[in-house]
């Protein structure tokens, strides 16, 4: 094991040594190595100072450009700085002259406008003394004008009021008695002849002239492409056909009808409206259609081929209530454009704007009436009764309805003539739990879509239907006891505050005809 031991020890000092010499032979390798890069560096070092000296020299170069290209720049500043110094003080001058050149115009343009002025003043009183003396001659005039026709009238009215009161004092026997025969032949489905001689030729030929309307209003259908909030008809899907339409007015011409209003619903809905306007006009019936107005402009070529009469376009107040009304934006608009394409296209058919009166209108009705005029086409209106709120109750309301119906009677003749009935038509909006007489069944009568006959318009009405004329003989219908009943006395709420009753009471007092045109 020594042995072994001893031999171990040997190898390992010969491994040591030949380590160490390892060693030293790398260390020498490694300082021969670094001795060859610190040369290397050192000649980098000196190819970099070189390097660093020509880039020093360049820039200082460079330096130099640049000072010169500065200087040269800040001459050149300073020179253009003159220059605009120098124009600004050209422009200055040239500035300050034509101000004071302006100025010298605007004095002597002044001068010369008060000039004006002063001249026009002078004309102006000159012209103010001429008017005076003009009036006050034309005043003279008048008033001595004024002075003779009042003596005049005094003596007209004096002569007048004793010939009314020679006349009443005749004629009151016979006033009752016709007014009582009036009544009798009338619930019977007669009408007596409006003038007294007519009555007493009839009895002295021995007959009674039998009297149907002349007027049927003619609901084709319920379709309608508004949703106005004091319309009565629920359901807006209905329309009567062709073939029933036909019949229907063939049925008024057996009554000797002479007018036909088609309404609706709006009439232009109708998919045969066209052929039922011709029909109607080869029957030689005269047609109104009454309409909301947004279809004609669509319908404008059909219109201007048919014969139609006279078309009335519902208006009820400005843009804003109107659309309102209507519940729909835009259909203010339409109709007043189909207003004037009418006017423009169908110059022959006669042209109507409808007033409708409610309490949310009234304060509109002149101004709508103004529109009319503007576009020169004739102008109704009628007070609304269908729903209490829109009753005519508000005392503020009642009082523009009557300044607008005296307002239009002074300047309309028709107004004037039946003033009384229009201020008695708003005095049933009044009134409730009334016993009222109406005028249909009388002067006019209503066909809904259905074939039902009914005294007005009031379409959703069925308490009211007489009969179907579809079904039944008209004469026979015109005759039966409801229809009877309807003439003498309507028992109805829905009519109590309807305008037509003033105009039947109108009737009756006065015995002059309130024919529907």
């Amino acid at each position: 094991q020594q042995k072994e031991l001893q031999q171990k020890d040997k190898r390992l000092k010969q491994k040591d040594e030949y380590r160490q010499k390892e060693l030293q032979r790398f260390k020498k390798e490694l300082q021969q190595k670094d001795e060859y890069l610190q040369k290397e560096l050192q000649q980098k070092d000196k190819r970099l100072k070189q390097k660093d000296e020509s880039q020093q020299k360049e820039l200082q170069q460079k330096d130099k450009r640049l000072k010169q290209k500065d200087e040269y720049r800040q001459k050149e500043l300073q020179r253009f700085k003159k220059e605009l110094q120098q124009k600004d003080e050209y422009l200055q001058k040239e500035l300050q002259q034509k101000d004071e050149y302006r100025q010298k115009e605007l004095q002597q343009k002044d001068k010369r406008l008060k000039q004006k002025d002063e001249y026009r003043q002078k004309e102006l009183q000159r012209f103010k003394k001429e008017l005076q003396q003009k009036d006050e001659y034309l005043q003279k005039e008048l008033q001595q004008k004024d002075e003779s026709q009042q003596k005049e009238l005094q003596q007209k009215d004096k002569r007048l009021k004793q010939k009314e009161i020679d006349l009443r004092e005749k004629n009151k026997e016979i006033y009752v008695k016709n007014i009582e025969l009036k009544r009798i032949y009338e619930s019977r489905g007669y009408k007596i002849l409006s003038k007294i001689w007519t009555i007493h030729n009839s009895f002295q030929k021995n007959r009674i002239e039998t009297y149907y309307p002349s007027t049927m209003l003619f609901s084709l259908n319920s379709l309608c492409n508004l949703n106005c909030i004091f319309c009565d008809i629920k359901d807006k899907t209905k329309k009567m056909s062709y073939e029933n339409a036909k019949r229907t007015i063939d049925a008024g011409k057996v009554l000797g009808i002479k007018t036909l209003v088609l309404t609706g619903g709006e009439p232009f809905l109708h998919p045969r409206i066209f052929d039922i306007i011709n029909y109607a006009k080869s029957k030689g019936l005269t047609i109104n259609i009454t309409t909301n107005g947004t279809l004609i402009k669509s319908q404008i070529e059909k219109i201007k081929k048919s014969e139609l009469d006279s078309i009335s376009i519902s208006i009820d107040g400005l843009e804003k209530t109107h659309d309102m009304l209507r519940n729909k934006k835009g259909v203010f608009d339409k109709a007043l454009e189909g207003l004037k394409i009418l006017k423009k296209e169908a110059p022959n058919i006669r042209l109507l704007i409808y007033f409708v009166v409610i309490n949310q209108n009234i304060k509109e009705l002149k101004m709508i009436y103004q529109l009319s005029k503007k576009l020169n086409v004739e102008f109704n209106f009628w007070p609304v009764n269908n729903k209490p709120e829109f009753y005519l109750r508000k005392g503020d309301n009642i009082k523009e309805y009557i300044s607008f119906v005296r307002y239009l009677s002074q300047i309309d003749s028709r107004v004037k003539k039946w003033e009384e009935y229009y201020l008695k038509a708003i005095d049933y909006h009044n009134k409730e739990n009334l016993r009222v007489r109406c005028l249909g069944l009388k002067d006019f009568f209503g066909v809904d879509w259905e074939g039902n006959l009914i005294p007005c318009c009031l379409w959703n009405n069925k308490e009211l239907v007489v009969g179907n004329i579809l079904k039944q003989d008209i004469k026979e219908l015109f005759n039966n006891k409801k229809a009877e009943r309807l003439r003498k006395q309507i028992f109805h709420k829905g009519c109590i505050n309807c305008y037509n009753h003033s105009l039947a009471e109108f009737q009756e007092k006065t015995g002059l005809p309130f024919i529907l045109q």
